[in-house]
C-alpha cells in the first residue's frame, strides 16, 4: 500500500476501499483528478473505470460515401432546410408558407434553397415547388444556401423586400478552466515534431497530418500531469471531446475548402454553415459543413494563415499552409500564434 497516494485520495474527499488501497498508484490519482466525475468511494470497479476511461473522445458524424444516388441528394437538401429553417423563422417574425401556397398579389414569406443565380436574382425551391426571386443584390447569396424571402408574390415570382440567412446564436456560457490548461492546433507539414508542453500540466495538441495511405488525417496528443494519450482521427467533419482542467471541451473539425482569414471564415460559417442543435446533415459535398451550437471550438483546418477568432462565444481556429500554429489558453480563452519546430518525440 502506498500511504502517500492514499493520503492524496483522502485529501481530495475520496474514500478508498481496502481492496483498492493495495493497488492504487500515483498515476491513478492524477487520472482521477483530471476527470469531472470523481467517485465518492474508490473501490476495485471504480479504479478500473479510472484506468480505462479516456480523456479524448471522438464522435464520427459522417461517413464517406461512394457514388451518390438521387435519393442521397434529396435527403441532403431536405435535411439542410429542416435544420437551418428554424434559425431563419425565429428571426423573420412571420411564419413562412410553402411556395405552392404563396398568395398572388400579397406579401408572403417563403423558405427554401437557392438553386440558381440569375440575372434578376435567384431561383428558390422548397419541397412543394420552385419560384423566381427578383432582387437587386445577390452578393450574399450562393447556390445551395438556405434563405428566407419576404416580398410581393406575382406570376410565380417574389419581388423581394428582404431575405434572411441562418444565424449562429450567441453562446452565453463560455467555458474556461480554473487552472492552467491549453489546446494547440498544428500543421505537422510546417511543424514537423510533436509539441512538448513545457510546464503545462494539462495540454492537448490537434494536428493536421497524413495517414499511412497518404490521406489527410488528424492526430490528437494529450498530456495530463505527465500521462500521455494519443488518437488518430480521419479528417472528415467530426467532433472531438477533450477533458482539460475538469472541463469537457467539444471541438468540431471542419475541413473547409475556403481559404480566407479566420475572422471572415467565422462570419461565413456562423451563417451559411450553421446547423442548430443535435441535427446532423449528411456531408455529400464540400459546401455542406455545418456548425453544432454545442461546440466550443471550431477547427476549420488549413487557410491563408494560422489564426483564431472568438466570435459569439465560439473560438474559430485555422492553421496556415506555411506559417505557425495556434495555442489557446483555456483559462483565459486567449489565443497566441507561434512557430513550433520542435524535434520529434
Amino acid at each position: 500500500m502506498d500511504r502517500a497516494v492514499l493520503r492524496k485520495f483522502l485529501s481530495a474527499g475520496v474514500m478508498v476501499s481496502p481492496e483498492a488501497a493495495d493497488d492504487i498508484t500515483p498515476e491513478d490519482y492524477e487520472k482521477m483528478m483530471a476527470k469531472q466525475d470523481k467517485p465518492r468511494v474508490l473501490n476495485k470497479e471504480a479504479l478500473q473505470q479510472i484506468r480505462s476511461k479516456r480523456n479524448i473522445d471522438v464522435v464520427y458524424q459522417n461517413e464517406e460515401k461512394g457514388e451518390l444516388s438521387a435519393k442521397d441528394f434529396l435527403a441532403y437538401y431536405q435535411n439542410k432546410i429542416h435544420a437551418l429553417g428554424p434559425s431563419i423563422t425565429r428571426r423573420t417574425g412571420n411564419g413562412p408558407v410553402s411556395i405552392n401556397k404563396a398568395r398572388p398579389g400579397q406579401q408572403n414569406t417563403v423558405l427554401g434553397l437557392a438553386r440558381e443565380i440569375t440575372d434578376s436574382g435567384f431561383s428558390l425551391e422548397d419541397f412543394t415547388g420552385k419560384c423566381e426571386v427578383v432582387v437587386k443584390n445577390t452578393n450574399d447569396i450562393a447556390e445551395n444556401d438556405v434563405v428566407g424571402v419576404s416580398g410581393f408574390f406575382s406570376n410565380g415570382k417574389i419581388f423581394a423586400d428582404s431575405f434572411t440567412m441562418p444565424e449562429l446564436p450567441v453562446k452565453k456560457n463560455v467555458k474556461k478552466t480554473s487552472s492552467a490548461a491549453k489546446i494547440a492546433f498544428v500543421n505537422l507539414h510546417v511543424n514537423e515534431g510533436q509539441i512538448n508542453p513545457q510546464g503545462t500540466e494539462e495540454f492537448v495538441s490537434v494536428s493536421l497530418c497524413e495517414t499511412a495511405e497518404g490521406k489527410k488525417g488528424i492526430k490528437i496528443l494529450g498530456y495530463w500531469h505527465g500521462i500521455a494519450e494519443e488518437k488518430a482521427v480521419p479528417a472528415v467533419p467530426s467532433k472531438v471531446s477533450v477533458t482539460l482542467g475538469g472541463v469537457v471541451y467539444k471541438i468540431q473539425i471542419l475541413q473547409t475548402p475556403i481559404k480566407d482569414s479566420v475572422d471572415n471564415l467565422a462570419r461565413i460559417f456562423s451563417k451559411k454553415g450553421y446547423v442548430s442543435g443535435p441535427n446532423t446533415i449528411p456531408v455529400f459535398t464540400e459546401d455542406m459543413n455545418a456548425i453544432d451550437e454545442n461546440a466550443d471550438i471550431i477547427f476549420l483546418g488549413l487557410s491563408e494563415k494560422a489564426g483564431a477568432s472568438n466570435y459569439k462565444g465560439y473560438t474559430f481556429v485555422t492553421v496556415g499552409e506555411t506559417d505557425g500554429s495556434v495555442i489557446i489558453d483555456l483559462h483565459t480563452r486567449e489565443a497566441t500564434l507561434t512557430v513550433l519546430n520542435q524535434p520529434a518525440r
